[in-house]
């Protein structure tokens, strides 16, 4: 089950880093790079 969680992750990374950018500019543009490397960590972990 986490090899498909992780699959479905790393298939919808560019799509959610996107969508990352859009809401930490919106919520705090400080916090773009600290969203997008969580949402990495979060695909490879």
């Amino acid at each position: 089950m986490n090899g498909i969680k992780v699959l479905w992750k790393k298939e919808k990374k560019k799509t959610r880093q996107f969508l990352y950018i859009i809401y930490c500019s919106v919520y705090d543009k400080v916090k773009i790079s600290y969203c997008i490397i969580d949402d990495i960590y979060y695909i490879e972990k």
